[in-house]
């Protein structure tokens, strides 16, 4: 969806979603859960609501390094 509004690297999405374009790369590959402030400024933005932007899923602990 971002890039269909024009959005197509992670510096402009992290700045029409107020991060660092690290967090919304990460935030984009499922590597970290998005804050309840991306998420309202992802619906505002591309004015979806959360089912159509965003999948619930269960939690898994992380791997202990090796």
């Amino acid at each position: 969806r971002m890039r269909a509004a024009g959005l197509t690297t992670a510096v402009a999405q992290g700045e029409a979603l107020g991060v660092h374009h690290s967090t919304a790369h990460r935030v984009s590959r499922g590597e970290v859960a998005p804050s309840t402030s991306i998420i309202g400024r992802a619906m505002l933005l591309l004015a979806c609501r959360f089912e159509e932007l965003f999948e619930v899923t269960e939690d898994r602990p992380h791997e202990e390094a090796a």
